[in-house]
């Protein structure tokens, strides 16, 4: 029998920057599956996003200026923690997670399996991700190992879940999208356990467009490695 969920203990933060069109109808699903506590993160949109979020049901977090993904959710888990929530999920902003698969993120968190939880795109054999993703997510799986020495195979997942003791120690300085492969390294530097999940993902010409495209993934990676080797 599955651990049931305590829904009044967990946070779900959405990063969203200029995601007023969609923001919500995600909020909206989220709060349907039974977790009322959602905390859009406004990363500085020139939109209505905080609007649309407010009037969906969800707290907001405003940045003034977009600063990135990466403080985006540093913001959240910091809220998290602050509030005394036990857990912590992070999905994105752009509707291309599915919701539905929150649960099954949670429950190795439940019966102690793991500390962090994260969605893996690539174990659902019918998900379909454009060729580029797929091309910087290994590249970026390469140099998360180099510097983590723990194999992750979706490290660039925006889908995560966390328990109390990883929102405790892991604290992010990377601002960018190469946040994703910080957090991998800090649970590896915290003797955190980790676990993945398979997770459905919905990409559109939008979802790309926003997303991590060949160009920004190259710069990422630059920032990523530059952070690492000048600031070990």
């Amino acid at each position: 029998m599955n651990t049931p969920i305590p829904y009044h203990d967990v946070l779900v933060i959405i990063p969203a920057y200029r995601e007023g069109a969609g923001i919500s109808a995600l909020v909206s699903r989220i709060r349907e599956l039974g977790f009322k506590d959602v905390l859009v993160v406004d990363d500085g949109s020139p939109d209505d996003t905080k609007v649309q979020a407010q009037a969906a049901g969800a707290m907001v977090k405003q940045h003034i200026i977009n600063r990135g993904p990466g403080a985006a959710t540093m913001t959240g888990l910091t809220y998290a923690r602050k509030k005394g929530y036990g857990y912590a999920v992070t999905i994105d902003g752009d509707n291309q997670h599915d919701p539905a698969d929150i649960p099954a993120l949670l429950r190795p968190l439940l019966v102690d399996k793991a500390d962090v939880v994260i969605g893996n795109r690539f174990m659902k054999g019918d998900n379909f991700i454009p060729r580029e993703r797929v091309f910087y997510n290994g590249i970026a799986n390469l140099i998360t190992f180099t510097f983590s020495g723990r194999w992750v195979s979706d490290t660039q997942s925006g889908l995560k879940a966390l328990n109390r003791k990883a929102m405790e120690r892991i604290r992010l300085s990377m601002d960018g999208y190469e946040f994703c492969s910080e957090m991998v390294i800090r649970i590896r530097r915290e003797g955190l356990e980790v676990s993945e999940v398979p997770v459905f993902v919905h990409y559109d010409a939008e979802t790309t467009r926003k997303g991590q495209g060949l160009l920004t993934g190259i710069r990422t990676l630059g920032n990523l490695l530059h952070h690492l080797l000048l600031r070990p």
